[in-house]
């Protein structure tokens, strides 16, 4: 008897080392993603919006500035890998 395909699967991990290393370097591309997005902000602020000011202030300008954008990304990463696996 075949299993019915419209049936989902109750297992998420069938193959946990293929399945692992891909989640792994999918966190990975995710985690670089996210530290290009914030040195890009904080480059862009830099040079177009604060080029008087030191690196160290723009640093913490950015973060005060876009911490909700941070803490959003970070939260969605979970979730884009959890998404992936199933």
């Amino acid at each position: 008897m075949s299993p019915n395909p419209l049936t989902r699967r109750g297992r998420s991990f069938v193959d946990a080392e293929v399945q692992g290393g891909l989640l792994r370097a999918i966190a990975v591309h995710w985690i670089i993603l996210f530290v290009v997005n914030v040195l890009a902000l904080v480059v862009w602020l830099r040079m177009f919006e604060q080029p008087e000011i030191g690196w160290g202030e723009t640093f913490v300008d950015c973060l005060r500035r876009f911490m909700p954008f941070f803490v959003v990304s970070l939260a969605l990463i979970p979730a884009f890998i959890w998404d992936t696996l199933k």
